[in-house]
């Protein structure tokens, strides 16, 4: 047998063909070469799935679940599972088929389209969608814990400005959060009461009298005099991370004002609007817009 090593690859596939015509001529039961290269190619993706399933093995231990040679179940978490059922074709020439059993509101609708795109032929990818479905879990409960703190914050607005009568003002401590502060600003402004926020100030009588070393950080002092002469100076209070102390205070009017359980509003109407975050394709990171 004399092969041409110039032909293309159509031309040689023809020779293959006519040369596998020829022996099957002439030898019983012959099934073909593409019949032996069917096979090792078979062998072969079987070998690189194993070695999969030994990283998966090694990795995940007890979490890992071998349901037969074409469906492994990763247990991420107590209430989420990632089954995977291996394709005749991978990792090769297509993806393996995912299946995420969990609450339906636990992950992104389009997190398994995410995990098809991220296998490439040629590549085992069950290790890497393990990883992208924790990546998830962990977004998607930081997002989750942050609605329900922005729901906390409003319903708390809400009930503090609720409680005032007619007339009466409040001044809220320096202790709440600036985030606070600025959810009671725009509720009072959507509901046109007044408010305004200030610095808070110790006075120190005199200059020298018991006082925190925080607390004399002045920026600057104000010295100004009593009625009786003596001096005093006004300082600025801090935290212990030198930051200015604020305060709100908020005042209901008179008249024409009314009771806040009768406006009809949500809490979207006030709170400050979410921040959005998108995937960057490049990175795979996630990023706030």
């Amino acid at each position: 047998v004399v092969c041409d090593t110039g032909l293309d690859q159509s031309m040689a596939q023809m020779e293959r063909t006519e040369l596998a015509n020829i022996i099957a001529e002439h030898v019983p039961g012959f099934r073909g070469l593409d019949s032996n290269e069917a096979s090792a190619s078979k062998f072969e993706l079987q070998r690189m799935k194993m070695e999969e399933l030994e990283l998966l093995r090694a990795t995940y231990d007890s979490e890992l679940e071998v349901q037969d040679d074409i469906e492994w179940s990763v247990q991420i978490r107590h209430d989420v599972v990632l089954r995977v059922r291996l394709t005749a074709g991978y990792p090769r020439s297509e993806p393996p088929i995912p299946t995420l059993e969990c609450s339906p509101d636990l992950l992104p609708v389009s997190l398994n389209d995410e995990l098809l795109a991220l296998w490439t032929p040629g590549d085992c990818c069950v290790f890497q969608w393990v990883e992208q479905v924790r990546e998830a879990l962990t977004e998607q409960t930081q997002e989750t814990g942050h609605e329900k703190f922005l729901s906390f914050t409003g319903t708390w607005a809400q009930t503090e400005l609720a409680n005032l009568a007619p007339g009466e003002s409040k001044t809220f401590p320096s202790s709440i959060s600036a985030f606070q502060r600025l959810v009671l600003h725009r509720l009072a402004e959507k509901l046109q009461w007044l408010h305004e926020s200030h610095d808070v100030w110790y006075e120190l009588q005199p200059p020298e009298a018991s006082c925190d070393l925080v607390q004399r950080q002045a920026t600057p002092p104000a010295s100004l005099t009593l009625e009786d002469g003596t001096p005093r100076t006004r300082t600025r209070a801090r935290t212990s991370s030198g930051k200015v102390e604020r305060q709100i205070t908020v005042t209901r009017p008179r008249k024409g004002a009314p009771e806040l359980k009768n406006v009809q509003m949500t809490l979207q109407d006030f709170m400050p609007p979410p921040r959005s975050r998108r995937r960057n394709p490049d990175t795979g990171v996630w990023e706030v817009t």
